[in-house]
């Protein structure tokens, strides 16, 4: 299949555009090229971006990736000592005010672990006795798939079935294959949110950070890993920031060369630590 022509890759990155010159309300990006900075020479300048890492091997990152000189890739060593090998405080009631506040959370979690609980309960246990009344209504209606036309007649002849009808209808679910299918789905989304999300007793980082979350001192920790299981998020930011101009491909960075993107990792699945972020900000600096 043939790409975008070049109108259509241009419409696409209409944030690059000015809102003077083209009537778009973009941040003028390559009118500044063009006026602004025409025949000026850049200065190198290093952007770390502290997200959930980057594809390295991104065709439209690689040329741009900051890569530490002071170090020799591969030797294990930490050539530039600043304390990064290359493979490399409990809440405390202090006062009644902080105590009270600790009750108040624990309330708050009690309350939500609970109401989860329920849901996932409910959740399983609707999943086994709708797949045998689903298995059993195809056979009955001779069809390899029960949609809502079919579950309507068969509603006519056994009202019983009217509370999942109406289910089906409201969540959307074209058949009974698709309505399991978001059932059982949904009910794993609950349980990890019970077993991860609300589990204070799961520990993700023991076995990859390897610190103390609680020692805001604790500085060296980590791998060198800049990449990570998703670097979904990390490679858009670093791609707005710096993709390389003019290549025809993809799409046209916001900073073109001489900047240079720095990775660094520091967001998980879900919130960061203000412990990371504050040490990947010190990284970066350094």
């Amino acid at each position: 299949p043939t790409g975008p022509t070049a109108e259509e890759a241009a419409n696409a990155q209409w944030y690059l555009r000015d809102p003077q010159q083209d009537k778009t309300p973009g941040v003028g990006a390559t009118r500044t090229y063009a006026e602004l900075l025409k025949g000026r020479v850049p200065t190198a300048v290093v952007v770390a971006v502290i997200d959930s890492g980057i594809d390295t091997a991104h065709v439209d990152l690689k040329p741009v990736l900051w890569r530490n000189a002071r170090e020799i890739p591969g030797n294990g060593i930490d050539d530039d000592k600043n304390g990064y090998g290359k493979t490399a405080a409990q809440i405390k009631a202090a006062d009644k005010a902080d105590y009270a506040l600790y009750l108040k959370a624990k309330k708050a979690y009690e309350a939500k672990k609970a109401e989860l609980t329920e849901q996932v309960q409910q959740t399983e246990q609707m999943t086994g006795p709708m797949t045998q009344m689903f298995t059993m209504l195809k056979t009955q209606m001779g069809v390899e798939k029960v949609d809502t036309t079919v579950m309507r007649k068969a509603t006519a002849a056994s009202p019983q079935l009217a509370p999942i009808y109406q289910f089906m209808k409201e969540s959307g679910a074209a058949d009974t294959d698709a309505l399991l299918a978001e059932l059982t789905n949904g009910g794993k989304e609950l349980r990890e949110q019970l077993n991860y999300g609300l589990n204070t007793k799961f520990n993700a980082r023991a076995d990859i950070v390897k610190d103390n979350p609680d020692d805001l001192t604790q500085r060296y920790y980590g791998n060198a890993d800049v990449t990570g299981p998703d670097a979904l998020h990390g490679t858009h930011v670093a791609g707005i920031i710096a993709a390389v101009r003019d290549n025809n491909l993809g799409i046209q960075g916001i900073a073109a060369s001489p900047v240079r993107v720095m990775s660094v990792r520091a967001v998980p699945n879900g919130d960061e630590r203000d412990k990371d972020v504050a040490n990947a900000i010190r990284y970066a600096v350094d």
